[in-house]
């Protein structure tokens, strides 16, 4: 999973895995959480309530960049950073 964003000590990493549909995982520390890009629901995992709510809204301001960077995956190419 490549890294796209590195923010306030959180790492984006994108996974592109069609059967499993398009996500990001995001990980503080220990902690990961694994958000669907579509409809920007948490799908596992726990970050403490403002980081969670950080890492949603970042993911709904660069959803753009980010299906750039799925279509990217697709191609086997590595997505640029967010």
């Amino acid at each position: 999973m490549p890294v796209i964003a590195n923010f306030c000590g959180i790492i984006i990493r994108l996974l592109n895995l069609r059967p499993l549909g398009h996500r990001i995982h995001a990980f503080l520390g220990e902690e990961e959480l694994v958000v669907d890009l579509y409809d920007l629901r948490v799908l596992s995992g726990h970050f403490p309530e403002p980081m969670a709510r950080l890492v949603l809204d970042w993911v709904r301001s660069h959803r753009y960049e980010i299906l750039v960077g799925l279509h990217r995956l697709e191609g086997r190419v590595r997505p640029a950073l967010v």
